[in-house]
């Protein structure tokens, strides 16, 4: 195995927060404390040219970037009114699942792009920090600060 060095972050902008592949395997997304992310080039996984990023407890937003000739240009933001924990597309069909914290702590499916809220999965008392998918596609599993799965 080689580890490969892509980024160094500074104390100013880090730590790492949150660290994501695009589904064709050409960039990583990189959260970062400071509320940034950045894009980069992978040589090794969004849907398109358009990855989805959430702010925390402060931006309390779920936006949409072009990627498209490394434009960077912020397309949409959707304030969602709560802290976003985690974001995952799906790798059937056009939706994007979000992880909440405060005030809410529950889990959104949405339309992607659109941002049609589908359906909500309501019950945990913390914030609802990682989610996973089954390499199959079909199953999410979810852990919140409650210590809920």
């Amino acid at each position: 195995m080689v580890v490969k060095k892509l980024v160094t972050v500074d104390d100013e902008d880090g730590p790492i927060t949150s660290v994501s592949w695009d589904l064709d395997g050409r960039h990583i997304a990189i959260g970062l404390n400071n509320s940034h992310v950045q894009i980069w080039d992978s040589t090794s996984i969004q849907k398109g040219n358009l990855p989805a990023s959430g702010g925390g407890g402060c931006d309390k937003c779920i936006k949409f970037w072009n990627t498209h000739r490394h434009t960077g240009a912020c397309l949409n933001s959707v304030d969602i009114g709560s802290q976003v924990c985690a974001l995952m597309c799906s790798i059937h069909e056009q939706e994007l699942l979000n992880s909440y914290g405060f005030p809410e702590n529950q889990l959104t499916f949405w339309k992607y792009l659109s941002m049609v809220n589908m359906a909500e999965l309501t019950g945990y008392t913390s914030r609802v920090l990682f989610m996973a998918q089954s390499p199959d596609g079909y199953t999410v599993a979810s852990a919140a600060g409650d210590e809920t799965l």
